[in-house]
Protein backbone atom coordinates (compact mmCIF):
# COMPACT_ATOMS: atom_id res chain seq x y z
CA UNK A 1 0.00 0.00 0.00
CA UNK A 2 1.51 3.35 -1.00
CA UNK A 3 0.65 6.93 -0.20
CA UNK A 4 -0.91 8.59 -3.23
CA UNK A 5 -0.52 12.27 -3.94
CA UNK A 6 -2.88 13.28 -6.73
CA UNK A 7 -1.68 16.01 -9.08
CA UNK A 8 -4.10 18.57 -10.43
CA UNK A 9 -2.67 18.06 -13.91
CA UNK A 10 -0.33 15.82 -15.83
CA UNK A 11 3.42 16.83 -15.91
CA UNK A 12 5.61 16.70 -18.96
CA UNK A 13 8.35 14.04 -18.82
CA UNK A 14 11.70 15.65 -17.96
CA UNK A 15 10.07 18.40 -15.86
CA UNK A 16 8.72 18.53 -12.35
CA UNK A 17 6.09 20.60 -10.51
CA UNK A 18 7.29 22.42 -7.45
CA UNK A 19 4.45 21.78 -5.00
CA UNK A 20 3.34 23.26 -1.78
CA UNK A 21 2.25 21.09 1.20
CA UNK A 22 0.95 17.72 0.02
CA UNK A 23 -1.39 15.23 1.59
CA UNK A 24 -0.80 11.55 0.96
CA UNK A 25 -3.92 9.49 0.45
CA UNK A 26 -3.80 5.72 0.75
CA UNK A 27 -5.80 3.88 -1.79
CA UNK A 28 -5.94 0.26 -2.70
CA UNK A 29 -5.64 -0.40 -6.39
CA UNK A 30 -5.61 -4.10 -7.12
CA UNK A 31 -2.34 -5.40 -5.50
CA UNK A 32 -0.11 -2.55 -6.70
CA UNK A 33 0.82 0.51 -4.68
CA UNK A 34 0.84 3.67 -6.76
CA UNK A 35 2.22 7.06 -5.75
CA UNK A 36 0.42 10.04 -7.24
CA UNK A 37 1.05 13.61 -6.31
CA UNK A 38 -1.69 16.21 -5.59
CA UNK A 39 -0.70 19.82 -5.53
CA UNK A 40 -2.17 22.72 -3.69
CA UNK A 41 -1.70 25.43 -6.23
CA UNK A 42 -0.12 25.06 -9.63
CA UNK A 43 3.07 26.54 -11.07
CA UNK A 44 4.90 26.14 -14.37
CA UNK A 45 6.83 22.83 -14.53
CA UNK A 46 10.64 23.23 -14.17
CA UNK A 47 13.17 21.22 -16.20
CA UNK A 48 15.18 18.50 -14.47
CA UNK A 49 18.61 19.97 -13.63
CA UNK A 50 21.61 19.11 -15.78
CA UNK A 51 23.25 15.96 -14.45
CA UNK A 52 19.89 14.34 -13.65
CA UNK A 53 17.13 12.90 -15.77
CA UNK A 54 13.41 12.37 -15.50
CA UNK A 55 12.10 9.40 -17.40
CA UNK A 56 8.56 9.39 -15.95
CA UNK A 57 5.75 11.91 -15.64
CA UNK A 58 4.53 13.40 -12.39
CA UNK A 59 7.90 14.27 -10.83
CA UNK A 60 7.66 16.58 -7.85
CA UNK A 61 11.22 17.68 -6.96
CA UNK A 62 14.50 18.73 -8.49
CA UNK A 63 15.81 15.26 -7.61
CA UNK A 64 13.73 14.17 -10.62
CA UNK A 65 12.99 10.86 -8.95
CA UNK A 66 9.76 8.95 -8.57
CA UNK A 67 11.06 7.32 -5.42
CA UNK A 68 9.79 9.67 -2.72
CA UNK A 69 8.68 9.44 0.89
CA UNK A 70 6.97 11.75 3.40
CA UNK A 71 8.05 12.20 6.99
CA UNK A 72 6.02 14.58 9.15
CA UNK A 73 4.56 16.13 6.06
CA UNK A 74 7.97 16.67 4.44
CA UNK A 75 8.47 14.91 1.15
CA UNK A 76 11.95 13.53 0.35
CA UNK A 77 12.94 12.05 -3.02
CA UNK A 78 15.99 9.90 -3.76
CA UNK A 79 18.09 11.73 -6.40
CA UNK A 80 18.18 10.36 -9.92
CA UNK A 81 21.66 11.33 -11.20
CA UNK A 82 22.81 10.59 -14.72
CA UNK A 83 24.50 7.14 -14.69
CA UNK A 84 28.25 6.77 -15.18
CA UNK A 85 29.17 6.64 -18.85
CA UNK A 86 26.32 8.96 -19.81
CA UNK A 87 25.60 12.67 -19.60
CA UNK A 88 22.36 14.51 -19.00
CA UNK A 89 21.89 18.12 -20.12
CA UNK A 90 19.00 20.21 -18.82
CA UNK A 91 15.57 18.50 -19.03
CA UNK A 92 16.92 15.09 -20.00
CA UNK A 93 14.46 12.22 -20.21
CA UNK A 94 16.89 9.55 -21.50
CA UNK A 95 20.62 9.70 -20.57
CA UNK A 96 22.92 10.22 -23.56
CA UNK A 97 25.98 8.03 -24.20
CA UNK A 98 29.20 9.87 -23.43
CA UNK A 99 30.30 9.48 -27.04
CA UNK A 100 33.92 8.38 -27.58
CA UNK A 101 37.16 7.25 -25.95
CA UNK A 102 38.47 10.83 -25.87
CA UNK A 103 35.83 11.90 -23.34
CA UNK A 104 34.37 10.45 -20.17
CA UNK A 105 31.26 10.96 -18.07
CA UNK A 106 31.33 10.25 -14.34
CA UNK A 107 28.03 9.68 -12.54
CA UNK A 108 25.91 12.84 -12.59
CA UNK A 109 27.64 14.43 -15.59
CA UNK A 110 25.80 17.33 -17.23
CA UNK A 111 28.26 17.28 -20.17
CA UNK A 112 31.14 15.00 -21.26
CA UNK A 113 34.62 15.77 -19.88
CA UNK A 114 37.60 15.76 -22.24
CA UNK A 115 40.35 13.34 -21.20
CA UNK A 116 43.40 15.00 -19.68
CA UNK A 117 46.60 14.88 -21.74
CA UNK A 118 48.55 11.80 -20.70
CA UNK A 119 45.43 10.00 -19.45
CA UNK A 120 43.26 7.27 -20.95
CA UNK A 121 39.55 6.80 -20.40
CA UNK A 122 38.08 3.77 -18.64
CA UNK A 123 34.70 2.26 -18.04
CA UNK A 124 35.61 -0.20 -15.31
CA UNK A 125 36.78 0.86 -11.87
CA UNK A 126 40.39 0.21 -10.97
CA UNK A 127 39.36 -1.28 -7.63
CA UNK A 128 36.94 -4.03 -6.74
CA UNK A 129 37.51 -5.95 -9.97
CA UNK A 130 38.31 -9.61 -10.46
CA UNK A 131 41.54 -8.90 -12.32
CA UNK A 132 44.88 -7.66 -11.05
CA UNK A 133 46.01 -4.10 -11.58
CA UNK A 134 48.68 -5.29 -14.00
CA UNK A 135 46.12 -7.22 -16.04
CA UNK A 136 43.78 -4.25 -16.02
CA UNK A 137 46.56 -1.94 -17.19
CA UNK A 138 47.27 -4.25 -20.12
CA UNK A 139 43.62 -4.74 -21.04
CA UNK A 140 43.15 -1.01 -21.57
CA UNK A 141 45.91 -0.90 -24.18
CA UNK A 142 44.62 -0.12 -27.66
CA UNK A 143 43.25 -3.28 -29.26
CA UNK A 144 42.84 -5.27 -26.04
CA UNK A 145 39.53 -6.40 -24.58
CA UNK A 146 38.66 -3.55 -22.22
CA UNK A 147 39.85 -0.96 -24.71
CA UNK A 148 37.46 -2.35 -27.31
CA UNK A 149 34.43 -2.58 -25.04
CA UNK A 150 32.11 0.32 -24.18
CA UNK A 151 33.99 2.87 -26.24
CA UNK A 152 31.05 5.28 -26.15
CA UNK A 153 30.28 5.01 -22.43
CA UNK A 154 33.56 5.84 -20.72
CA UNK A 155 33.06 6.91 -17.12
CA UNK A 156 36.53 7.76 -15.77
CA UNK A 157 40.12 8.47 -16.71
CA UNK A 158 43.41 7.07 -15.47
CA UNK A 159 46.96 8.36 -15.81
CA UNK A 160 49.01 6.59 -18.46
CA UNK A 161 51.22 3.98 -16.81
CA UNK A 162 54.96 3.69 -17.37
CA UNK A 163 55.81 1.98 -20.64
CA UNK A 164 52.85 3.55 -22.43
CA UNK A 165 51.60 6.85 -23.79
CA UNK A 166 48.07 8.18 -24.04
CA UNK A 167 46.59 10.26 -26.81
CA UNK A 168 42.92 11.08 -27.33
CA UNK A 169 42.03 9.05 -24.27
CA UNK A 170 43.55 5.90 -25.78
CA UNK A 171 46.48 4.07 -24.21
CA UNK A 172 49.22 2.69 -26.47
CA UNK A 173 52.39 0.84 -25.57
CA UNK A 174 55.68 2.64 -26.19
CA UNK A 175 57.11 1.44 -29.48
CA UNK A 176 59.90 -1.11 -29.51
CA UNK A 177 63.20 0.76 -29.39
CA UNK A 178 61.83 3.41 -27.02
CA UNK A 179 60.95 3.37 -23.34
CA UNK A 180 58.47 5.11 -21.08
CA UNK A 181 60.16 5.84 -17.79
CA UNK A 182 57.44 7.97 -16.23
CA UNK A 183 53.67 8.15 -15.97
CA UNK A 184 51.49 10.49 -17.99
CA UNK A 185 53.37 10.35 -21.30
CA UNK A 186 51.39 11.60 -24.28
CA UNK A 187 53.53 11.25 -27.43
CA UNK A 188 54.79 8.32 -29.46
CA UNK A 189 58.36 9.33 -28.58
CA UNK A 190 57.63 8.26 -25.00
CA UNK A 191 60.62 9.17 -22.78
CA UNK A 192 63.44 8.66 -25.29
CA UNK A 193 65.05 6.12 -27.61
CA UNK A 194 66.59 3.15 -25.86
CA UNK A 195 70.21 4.04 -24.94
CA UNK A 196 73.14 2.28 -26.60
CA UNK A 197 74.05 -0.88 -24.73
CA UNK A 198 70.40 -1.72 -24.02
CA UNK A 199 67.41 -2.93 -25.99
CA UNK A 200 63.78 -2.00 -25.37
CA UNK A 201 60.91 -4.30 -26.36
CA UNK A 202 57.45 -2.87 -26.94
CA UNK A 203 56.05 -1.37 -23.76
CA UNK A 204 59.40 -1.11 -21.95
CA UNK A 205 59.32 1.08 -18.86
CA UNK A 206 62.84 0.55 -17.47
CA UNK A 207 65.56 0.05 -20.09
CA UNK A 208 68.06 -1.14 -17.46
CA UNK A 209 66.10 -4.39 -17.31
CA UNK A 210 67.33 -5.21 -20.82
CA UNK A 211 71.16 -4.95 -20.90
CA UNK A 212 73.07 -6.02 -23.99
CA UNK A 213 76.02 -7.99 -22.58
CA UNK A 214 76.54 -10.98 -24.85
CA UNK A 215 79.67 -10.83 -27.00
CA UNK A 216 77.70 -12.24 -29.89
CA UNK A 217 75.33 -9.27 -30.09
CA UNK A 218 75.23 -5.49 -29.71
CA UNK A 219 72.68 -2.75 -29.16
CA UNK A 220 72.99 0.65 -30.76
CA UNK A 221 70.74 3.50 -29.63
CA UNK A 222 67.11 2.71 -30.34
CA UNK A 223 67.51 -1.07 -30.47
CA UNK A 224 64.35 -3.11 -29.99
CA UNK A 225 66.21 -6.43 -29.79
CA UNK A 226 69.92 -7.35 -29.56
CA UNK A 227 71.52 -7.35 -33.00
CA UNK A 228 73.53 -10.46 -33.88
CA UNK A 229 77.14 -9.60 -34.70
CA UNK A 230 77.98 -9.94 -38.38
CA UNK A 231 80.48 -12.50 -39.65
CA UNK A 232 83.99 -11.06 -39.50
CA UNK A 233 83.07 -8.41 -36.93
CA UNK A 234 83.66 -8.06 -33.20
CA UNK A 235 81.54 -6.25 -30.63
CA UNK A 236 82.78 -3.31 -28.59
CA UNK A 237 81.82 -2.77 -24.98
CA UNK A 238 81.77 -0.06 -22.34
CA UNK A 239 83.48 -0.43 -18.98
CA UNK A 240 80.24 -1.98 -17.74
CA UNK A 241 80.52 -4.65 -20.47
CA UNK A 242 77.54 -3.27 -22.34
CA UNK A 243 77.87 -4.12 -26.02
CA UNK A 244 77.15 -0.97 -27.99
CA UNK A 245 78.37 -1.60 -31.55
CA UNK A 246 80.29 -3.86 -33.92
CA UNK A 247 83.55 -3.18 -35.77
CA UNK A 248 84.97 -5.04 -38.75
CA UNK A 249 87.90 -7.27 -37.88
CA UNK A 250 91.14 -5.46 -38.84
CA UNK A 251 93.98 -6.96 -40.87
CA UNK A 252 96.19 -9.35 -38.96
CA UNK A 253 93.24 -10.75 -37.04
CA UNK A 254 90.09 -12.84 -37.37
CA UNK A 255 86.78 -12.61 -35.52
CA UNK A 256 84.52 -15.41 -34.32
CA UNK A 257 81.44 -14.97 -32.13
CA UNK A 258 82.02 -11.25 -31.77
CA UNK A 259 85.56 -11.71 -30.38
CA UNK A 260 88.76 -10.56 -32.09
CA UNK A 261 91.82 -12.87 -32.23
CA UNK A 262 95.27 -12.29 -33.76
CA UNK A 263 96.14 -14.43 -36.75
CA UNK A 264 98.26 -17.31 -35.41
CA UNK A 265 102.01 -17.48 -35.86
CA UNK A 266 103.01 -18.66 -39.35
CA UNK A 267 99.82 -17.24 -40.88
CA UNK A 268 98.88 -13.76 -42.03
CA UNK A 269 95.73 -11.72 -42.58
CA UNK A 270 95.96 -9.14 -45.35
CA UNK A 271 92.25 -8.25 -45.53
CA UNK A 272 89.64 -7.05 -43.06
CA UNK A 273 86.65 -9.09 -41.94
CA UNK A 274 88.40 -12.47 -41.66
CA UNK A 275 86.39 -15.10 -39.79
CA UNK A 276 88.70 -18.13 -39.62
CA UNK A 277 91.94 -18.83 -37.78
CA UNK A 278 93.43 -19.83 -41.14
CA UNK A 279 93.32 -16.08 -41.86
CA UNK A 280 94.56 -15.34 -45.41
CA UNK A 281 96.89 -18.34 -45.56
CA UNK A 282 100.35 -19.60 -44.68
CA UNK A 283 103.47 -17.47 -44.59
CA UNK A 284 105.60 -17.50 -47.76
CA UNK A 285 108.75 -19.65 -47.76
CA UNK A 286 111.80 -17.64 -46.80
CA UNK A 287 109.85 -15.39 -44.45
CA UNK A 288 108.56 -15.35 -40.89
CA UNK A 289 105.02 -14.44 -39.84
CA UNK A 290 104.71 -13.73 -36.13
CA UNK A 291 101.29 -13.55 -34.47
CA UNK A 292 99.15 -10.82 -36.01
CA UNK A 293 101.04 -10.63 -39.31
CA UNK A 294 99.38 -8.79 -42.17
CA UNK A 295 101.65 -9.96 -45.03
CA UNK A 296 102.89 -13.31 -46.33
CA UNK A 297 106.37 -11.76 -46.32
CA UNK A 298 105.99 -10.06 -42.94
CA UNK A 299 109.57 -10.56 -41.69
CA UNK A 300 112.64 -11.86 -43.56
CA UNK A 301 114.11 -15.17 -42.53
CA UNK A 302 117.43 -14.14 -40.88
CA UNK A 303 120.86 -15.19 -42.16
CA UNK A 304 122.00 -18.55 -40.79
CA UNK A 305 118.47 -19.88 -41.08
CA UNK A 306 116.04 -21.12 -43.66
CA UNK A 307 112.27 -20.73 -43.37
CA UNK A 308 109.49 -22.95 -44.69
CA UNK A 309 105.88 -21.71 -44.34
CA UNK A 310 106.83 -19.39 -41.58
CA UNK A 311 108.80 -21.92 -39.55
CA UNK A 312 112.44 -21.02 -38.91
CA UNK A 313 115.21 -23.67 -38.93
CA UNK A 314 118.96 -23.21 -38.31
CA UNK A 315 121.18 -24.00 -41.27
CA UNK A 316 122.56 -27.55 -40.61
CA UNK A 317 126.16 -28.28 -39.56
CA UNK A 318 128.55 -27.98 -42.46
CA UNK A 319 126.43 -25.39 -44.22
CA UNK A 320 126.01 -21.68 -43.90
CA UNK A 321 123.36 -19.10 -44.65
CA UNK A 322 124.97 -15.93 -45.84
CA UNK A 323 121.76 -14.14 -46.80
CA UNK A 324 118.24 -13.69 -45.52
CA UNK A 325 115.11 -15.34 -46.92
CA UNK A 326 116.65 -18.80 -47.53
CA UNK A 327 114.09 -21.48 -48.30
CA UNK A 328 115.91 -24.84 -48.06
CA UNK A 329 118.20 -26.65 -45.67
CA UNK A 330 121.04 -26.47 -48.23
CA UNK A 331 121.15 -22.82 -47.20
CA UNK A 332 123.91 -20.95 -49.10
CA UNK A 333 126.15 -24.01 -49.54
CA UNK A 334 128.82 -26.06 -47.78
CA UNK A 335 131.49 -24.72 -45.50
CA UNK A 336 134.94 -24.01 -47.03
CA UNK A 337 137.81 -26.47 -46.50
CA UNK A 338 139.84 -25.72 -43.40
CA UNK A 339 136.84 -24.30 -41.60
CA UNK A 340 134.01 -25.68 -39.55
CA UNK A 341 130.44 -24.45 -39.74
CA UNK A 342 128.25 -25.30 -36.75
CA UNK A 343 124.45 -24.98 -36.99
CA UNK A 344 123.33 -21.49 -37.85
CA UNK A 345 126.57 -20.39 -39.50
CA UNK A 346 126.42 -17.33 -41.71
CA UNK A 347 129.81 -17.64 -43.48
CA UNK A 348 131.65 -20.42 -45.35
CA UNK A 349 134.67 -19.53 -43.21
CA UNK A 350 132.71 -19.37 -40.00
CA UNK A 351 135.41 -20.93 -37.80
CA UNK A 352 138.94 -21.76 -39.00
CA UNK A 353 140.48 -25.06 -37.93
CA UNK A 354 143.54 -24.61 -35.67
CA UNK A 355 147.05 -25.71 -36.74
CA UNK A 356 147.40 -29.47 -36.55
CA UNK A 357 143.75 -30.06 -37.35
CA UNK A 358 141.66 -30.21 -40.47
CA UNK A 359 138.05 -29.87 -41.46
CA UNK A 360 136.18 -33.16 -41.59
CA UNK A 361 133.14 -33.02 -43.89
CA UNK A 362 133.06 -29.25 -43.28
CA UNK A 363 131.21 -29.95 -40.05
CA UNK A 364 133.96 -29.94 -37.47
CA UNK A 365 137.75 -29.77 -37.08
CA UNK A 366 139.63 -33.03 -36.32
CA UNK A 367 143.31 -33.71 -35.38
CA UNK A 368 145.64 -34.30 -38.32
CA UNK A 369 146.45 -37.97 -39.13
CA UNK A 370 149.97 -39.30 -38.32
CA UNK A 371 152.30 -38.78 -41.26
CA UNK A 372 150.39 -35.69 -42.39
CA UNK A 373 150.68 -32.03 -41.66
CA UNK A 374 147.68 -29.85 -41.46
CA UNK A 375 147.36 -26.25 -42.38
CA UNK A 376 144.16 -26.24 -44.30
CA UNK A 377 144.23 -29.70 -45.89
CA UNK A 378 146.12 -32.75 -44.52
CA UNK A 379 148.84 -33.54 -47.17
CA UNK A 380 151.54 -36.21 -46.72
CA UNK A 381 154.45 -35.18 -44.58
CA UNK A 382 156.58 -35.08 -47.75
CA UNK A 383 160.43 -34.86 -47.69
CA UNK A 384 162.52 -37.63 -46.12
CA UNK A 385 164.09 -35.12 -43.80
CA UNK A 386 160.82 -34.30 -42.11
CA UNK A 387 158.45 -36.22 -39.94
CA UNK A 388 155.00 -35.41 -38.74
CA UNK A 389 153.95 -36.81 -35.39
CA UNK A 390 150.29 -36.69 -34.43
Amino acid sequence: MLGVAVSARSDTTGTFDFLGPLSLISVLHSTIDVVLCSEIGTITPAPCPAGTYGDVEGLISSACSSTCSSVSGVISCIPSPCPAGYYCPLATTVPLECGSTSIFCPKGSPVPTTATTGYHTTWKAYSGTSVTGEQLELQYVEGYSLAIQNQTTRSDQHICEKGSYCSGGVKKLCLAGTYGGSEGLSTVACTAPCPAGYYCPKGAADYTQYPCTSRTSFCRQGSSVPNAVDTGYYTVATQAELRTDEIVCPTGSYCIGGVQYFCPERTYGNTTGLASKACSGKCQNGFLCPQGSTSATQSPCPAGNYCIRGVKFLCPEGTYGATANLTSKACSGRCQDGYECPRGSTSPTQSQCSAGSYSRNAKMCAPCYPGNWCDITPPDCGADYAFCPL
